[in-house]
Parts: structure tokens; sequence; C-alpha cells
């Protein structure tokens, strides 16, 4: 018998023990300290485990009575509970009966009993490893409080008897969340008992009942301990009445009848223990009506269980044993399970399930369905087999088919929210073989999809009618021409799923799926639900969480060929998108794509590596040609039309993150980009640019040409060689945005000849020089702050140097010919000379 049932069995027989012996002792050596001291070290050596006790009491009103307050049994650790704890025991006693050298304990009444059971990862718990106290133990009571080791079966001086053992408030936890994970509490347990013993334990019988009012049954967020609970089952309470005999020294126990009732189910329990080590039992539940046991069954397990009527019947019965003998308890147990229902249906829906059979038979081993089948109206479905070894290496042989309607389904069965169904399924199945072997693994059918509608209402617009056959055999699955009509939206979908398994977990190697999508017209604004746009900022999408619970699965290959018509998703559109996407080890890659839109091509190739969630990367090229730039950028960063043109672009990019802000904060990218016979209209930036020279109007900024190269890091782009060519002139641009639309920018205005005279004009830095005529005329501005709040310093000085050089050479000009004109006479040839001289002299 492994150590911790017998310990867990011990702790129930030394409540008793403790009982016993605290009111022999009380009687005998009272007063109560010298007693506790006592009881603790006899109790502690008769169950091999710390016993300590708070306080022990006598009165001698009435019927004798002993109070035993703050019983624990165990040496708890740090920050958890004692095997068993209880606020107090009181005990009434007929000491006639002791001058007999006989113990008749009228009643005994125990408050807020608990035992606690903690399983730990590391494999210990909060039972005694062994008879033997700790060194805290030892610190804590001393050596007299030491349990010792002893093979002598246990007894007691006199025989005993109990006339009412009443339990309130008890209280049974049995806590795997550090290992498996579950946590179990048994609470607001109540008895009302009664034993006789006698004093060598070889004769023992007891009687009562027992309700346990709050089962729970839950699991932490995560495995550990510190997680927060999220109730799984709960609102379950059982009752249980029996009569109990046997021979507790050499553990042989027969529970003669054992009423059950869960929930209102009663169940007839019989069972027998062998010298502690086997127990051999019998569970019968028959022929239940339905009705009562789906009542029975907790809150939220059955989809709106109060709108429910059924009739039939349900039978269950369950014969083992159980071995206890190892450290590892063997179970062996052989069932069968029967369900007959002719009737079941849901108040306002049209159509009732007309029959439910199910007959199976099952062991701790093996499952064989035999005779199982579900009928609504005109459509059924069946299913038979066996599942051989399903707790280790399962080998199935399984057969279903059916012909089902899904509109009978939907009549039948209340949906979620408005949904509905309609359309035919037929299928017929069989698999055999070891699904973890897939070399031994055949399964091979067929399941055909016609005119399946469904009806969605929060997630599709329309309705979606889906048909095509699904193809099993042993080496792969075949989708076959499996297509979607939704509103303006279709879609198509072939290939073939090999080493299926996998996906399982089960047999080697990684699924391949090969397939081919198609689709004429993919609007995904008509197809799809949308939300409406908020006038609030949205939170930075993250979704890391959401990968980490649906990752890529690793076990997965994939190659598809995309080829769609006309795709439309929120104001972007393409006439034509054709592409390869494949997924390996966890990478998942887009080549070829071949993207016809907005008059124009995109094209390029990317890649995301999944494998490793925490360090998720990414890199890809594109190349734009000829895009209408004005509705290409609208649609993307919803800008309205400011810029138009054709753009053409090549860059290449990589970053990583899953997030919002990490993609932002590690995007690098680098390229160029080129726009054709554009504009920029009511362009903020612009607008404003023109407002502070005041002789520009550049709220439409024609140009012939932008030309430049650019760089995306540290949350900027960089854009250092922009260059367009205006009615104005050339303007050539050097700076950055950020992602935060800050702007830092040296703009070089490059005037022609007639917007330099307006700067003349405009500018009072360079009206004195009005009579100037420069061909070209340079202004350097810096731009800072944002794109819609930008703040211009205007620096004149190479205008003003090369108006001053321009002046020169005009005065000049204009007095060689006035010299010229004075000097024309051949006789003044050495005057005229010397002028000239002179002149040079002094414009020198």
């Amino acid at each position: 018998m492994s150590k911790a049932i017998k310990i867990l069995l011990a702790v129930f027989i030394s409540i008793i023990g403790i009982i016993i012996i605290a009111v022999l002792l009380t009687i005998i050596f009272f007063p109560g300290e010298k007693v506790k001291k006592l009881v603790e070290e006899k109790a502690s050596e008769a169950i091999e485990m710390l016993v300590t006790i708070d306080k022990v009491g006598l009165t001698f009103t009435g019927i004798p009575a002993l109070k035993v307050s703050g019983i624990v049994i165990g040496d708890p650790r740090e920050d958890e509970p004692a095997l068993f704890n209880m606020t107090s025991a009181k005990i009434r006693v007929n000491l006639k009966s002791l001058l007999k050298k006989r113990v008749d304990i009228i009643s005994v009444e125990l408050v807020n009993p608990a035992l606690t059971l903690i399983n730990l990862s590391d494999g210990s718990s909060n039972l005694p490893l062994t008879g033997k106290p700790s060194h805290a133990d030892t610190e804590r009571n001393g050596d007299s409080h030491r349990p010792t080791e002893t093979n002598a079966p246990p007894s007691i001086p006199f025989p005993v008897s109990l006339k009412t053992l009443e339990i309130n408030g008890m209280r049974v936890e049995i806590d795997n969340r550090d290992t498996t994970g579950s946590h179990i509490i048994l609470g607001e347990i109540n008895s009302l008992l009664n034993f006789d013993i006698n004093e060598d334990l070889d004769h023992f019988t007891s009687s009562g009942k027992t309700a346990v009012n709050d089962i729970i049954y839950v699991f932490p967020d995560d495995t550990k301990r510190s997680g927060e609970p999220h109730s799984a089952t709960q609102g379950i309470s059982a009752g249980f009445a029996h009569e109990l005999s046997g021979n507790i020294t050499q553990g042989d126990m027969t529970l003669s009848r054992g009423d059950l009732s869960v929930n209102g189910i009663p169940v007839n329990v019989n069972a027998a223990v062998e010298n502690w080590n086997k127990i051999s039992f019998t569970a019968v539940a028959e022929k239940l009506d339905i009705e009562r046991v789906l009542k029975a069954v907790p809150d939220g397990l059955v989809p709106e269980a109060d709108r429910l009527t059924a009739e039939g019947t349900f039978s269950l019965r369950v014969d083992g044993t159980l071995d206890t003998e190892s450290e590892e308890p063997a179970i062996v147990y052989s069932g069968r399970l029967d369900i007959d229902i002719g009737h079941l249906s849901y108040e306002d829906l049209p159509q009732s399930v007309d029959e439910i059979t199910s007959h199976i038979a099952f062991s701790e081993k093996d499952i064989e369905i035999k005779d199982t089948r579900i009928r609504i109206g005109k459509s059924a479905a069946s299913v038979s087999g066996t599942v051989k070894d399903y707790p280790g290496e399962p080998e199935v042989a399984i057969i279903s088919s059916g012909n089902v309607d899904l509109k009978d389904i939907a009549n039948a069965f209340p949906l979620p929210g408005d949904m509905t169904a309609s359309g035919m399924v037929d299928f017929d199945l069989a698999m055999n073989g070891a699904p973890s072997a897939p070399e031994t693994f055949a399964a091979k059918g067929n399941i055909r999809l016609s005119g399946i509608a469904a009806v969605i209402p929060e997630t599709l617009n329309n309705p979606a009618e889906i048909n095509g056959t699904i193809q099993l055999t042993p080496a792969a699955v075949n989708l076959k021409n499996i297509t979607m009509k939704s509103g303006n939206s279709d879609a198509s979908l072939s290939g073939q799923l090999r080493n299926y398994m996998a996906l399982a977990g089960l047999g080697k190697g990684q699924a391949l799926f090969k397939g081919t999508m198609r689709s004429s017209m993919l609007d995904l604004n008509d197809l799809m639900v949308t939300k409406e746009k908020s006038s609030e900022p949205e939170e930075p999408v993250d979704i890391k969480e959401t990968l980490k619970t649906l990752p890529i699965p690793m076990n997965l290959s994939s190659d598809i060929t995309i080829t769609l018509g006309n795709v439309v998703f929120d104001k972007l559109k393409a006439g034509a998108v054709r592409g390869r996407v494949k997924l390996e080890n966890g990478v998942l890659g887009l080549s070829g794509l071949d993207i016809a839109a907005y008059s124009g091509k995109l094209a390029g190739a990317a890649t995301a590596d999944f494998s490793d969630v925490e360090n998720v990367t990414y890199r890809g090229k594109v190349d734009l040609k000829s895009l209408e730039s004005g509705d290409f950028l609208d649609a993307i960063f919803d800008t309205g039309e400011f810029v138009t043109g054709k753009l053409s672009s090549s860059l290449e990019f990589a970053g990583a993150g899953l997030d919002s802000a990490s993609i932002v904060n590690n995007l690098a990218a680098s390229g160029n980009m080129v726009f054709d016979s554009g504009k920029f209209v009511n362009f903020e930036f612009t607008k404003k640019l023109g407002g502070y020279l005041k002789f520009l109007d550049f709220d439409v900024l024609e140009f012939d040409r932008i030309a430049n190269s650019f760089r995306v890091e540290n949350q900027k782009l960089f854009t250092p060689d922009i260059a367009l060519k205006t009615e104005f002139g050339d303007i050539l641009v050097d700076g950055f945005t950020g992602f935060d639309t800050s702007v830092e920018y040296d703009i070089i205005l490059n005037l022609n000849k007639e917007t330099s005279k307006l700067a003349l004009k405009n500018l009072s830095s360079l009206t004195q020089y009005l009579t100037a005529s420069p061909e070209r005329l340079e202004l350097n501005i810096k731009a800072s702050g944002t794109l819609t709040s930008p703040s211009f310093k205007l620096d004149t000085s190479e205008a003003e140097k090369l108006l001053k050089d321009s002046l020169k050479e005009s005065i000049k000009d204009r007095l060689s010919e006035e010299v010229d004109k004075l000097l024309s006479s051949p006789d003044q040839k050495e005057l005229k000379e010397k002028g000239k001289e002179l002149l040079r002299k002094l414009f020198k």
C-alpha cells in the first residue's frame, strides 16, 4: 500500500484515537496541561506523525464533556497549511462504563476539520516522509515528542462505542496546481455517524450519512500555485449513506451498503478492502431518467439547459479493483454505459432529436463502441468500433457514416448568437491502426459538402455557401475544389495534406500541404463585418500573446500558389494578385508576388521567421512600378490625395518583433523612389512654406519629377537628396521626417528667372537689388517642427552675393558702352585706351 494512502487513512483513524486517548488521560491525569503533553506524545507515537494540541478542558456539568481545541497533525513547512487541523472536538462520555473497562462515548462534535494535501513539482508534499520527526519537530517539541517507529499492530486500552459523531464544516483539499495543474476542493462537509471499536481494533462497525455541499474542480491560469484560479466545474453536491464493518488491524473492511447521490442522482456502491492493499468495488446507476441526469449536470456544461426537455434513460455500471501495495497504485476496472434517448428538444426550436442511442463497454485500457446512433428528422449518423490502449498508445478501429442536413441541426440545437446553417453533409469514414505509427495507420473515406450555407452575423456580412469534397486516404487528405461564395466574394481551395497525423503530434516528420487558392473577386469590405472607426485613439496592437496561444505549427510545411482576381480591402484595391506562400520550420515566405494595382505593378518577396516567438524577424524586397500615387498613398495612410503622379520605387526592409511598438522600433529600410508628372495639392507643409515666403503659392505645387533615395532607421525617414523640377525652378530637400511627424529639413530653392524677379520684389533683404536681372536665384531655408505645424528660417546670403556680382557686371558693361560712345573718334584712340584702363582698375 502506498505511503500517501496509508497516511490519509491513518488521519481518519487518528482522530478517533486522539479523542479516546484524550478522554482516558484527562480523567486519569487531570489537569489539562499535563494531559495535553501526554496526548500529543501518545498520539504522535500511535500514528507516526507529529500531533500538537492547543488546549484540553473538562467539564462535569451534566454529562461529563471533554473539549480538545486546536488539533494539528503533520509538520507544515513555511507558508503551507498542515496536513490536518481542526478548531475543536467536543466529547461527552459515560463515566460509568469506564468502571467496566469500556469507553462509551455518547457524542462527539468536530468543528471545522480540514485535510489539505499539497503536491509540489520537486516531488515533495506536506505529507511526512518517514515516521520520524524533522529537525524542526525536535526543536519545537523536544525529544520527548519524537514519534517512534513500531511494527506492532495498533490497539486501544478498552473497547469503544460511539453513538453519535457529528462533523460540521469539514473541508478536504487536494492541491496539485504545482504538478498536474488540478485543484480539488470538497467544502461544507457535514456528517452524522456512529462507531463501535473493540480494544484490539479487530472489530469495527460504522453507519451514518455524509453530505458534501460544495465540490469545486478548478484550474489555475498557469500551472503554478500563484496563478489566479479559473473555475472549471462547480455547483456540485454529493451525499453518502453507508454501513461499514471490518478488522482495522488486518486492514479488512466491507462496505455492505453505500448509497451515493451526486446532484440528486443515486448510485449504489459496494466495496471491500483486503489488508489495506486491495480494494474491490462496484458502482451501479440503473436506468436513471435522462432529464433528471441533465438537470444534475453542473451549470454551463449543457447550453441553455433550462430550455431542454428529454425522455429516455441512462445506465452505468463499473466493477473494479485497486491494488495499492506498490507506490504506483494499480487499478483494474470494467463497465458499461447505456444511453437510450427517445426525445430531446429545446424550447422554441421547431425540430427535436428523435433518437440518441449508445452502448459503450470500457475498461482501464479499452473502449468498445456499440450501436451509437443519433437521428434528427431525416438526418442520421452512426459510429461503432474499438479503441485499444487509449491511455498509452491507442490502436483504433472505427467506422462512421451519416447523411446530415445542417438545417435539422440548426433547428434542433441552439447555435451561438443569430448563426444559422443549412446544406447537406454526407460522410463515410473508416480508421484502423495506431495513430502513433503512421505506417500502420489506415484511414479512408469521403466527406461531401453540398450547398452548405452558414449565416454568421458577427463575422460575415452575407451568407456563405460552401461546396466540395474532402477525401481521406491512408497517405493523405485531399481537398477537392472546396469552394466558398459569400456576397461579392468567392474563393476555392484545392490541394493535398500528406503525413497529416503529424499535426496531432503522432508519427515522425512534418505534415505537408501543397495546393492552390483561387478567387475571381475577394471583397473583404463586403465579406467581413468590420467595426466602426472610433474617434478615440487606438491602443497599440500587440499580437505577441495571441501568437503564443496560437503559434504557427512547427510540424506543418505548406506550399500554396495564390491566384486572385480583384481584391478589395478598406481603400486598397488590386486588379490581380499572384504569388506563392511557403511555410517550413516556422518560417513563412512569400515569393513571386505580382500585383496589378493603381494602373501599375507591385512585385516582391518577403519572409517572416516565427520559429522563436521571443525573437521574430522579417525581411523583404518590394518594387513599385508606375502606380497612381494619389490613390495608392491615400489607401494606405488615409491622407487624401495630397500628392499625385506616377510612383515607382525599389526598397528593401528588415525588422523584428510582433507588437506594434517593437515593429516600429526595429524597422529598417532603404531604397529609392521616383514621382513623375505630379503635384502636391493642399499639402499642409508646402502650403505653409508658400505662406512663409509670401511671393509663392504652394497650395498646388506641380512638378515634372521627384527623384530621391531614402532610408528608414531609428523611427525616422531620411531623404537626403529629394529633387523637384517645378514651374518655379528646382527644389532640393535634405533631411528627415519622424514617425511622430517631426521634421528637420534643409531646403534649397533654385528659382528660375521669372520667380527670381518675384523674390526681388517681395523679400526685404533683396529689394535693394531690384535693378538686377539674375537668370537663377538661390534661397536656403531650414525647416523644423512638424508636418502640420512647421517653422521656417530663410537665409538669403547666397542670393545677395549673386546679386552683388550681377550688379557689378551690369554697371561695368554699361560704363564700357558709354565710354565707347564718347571715345568713338579715331583721333581719340589714346584717350579711349586710357579710359578703358581706368575702368578696369575701378572694377577690379
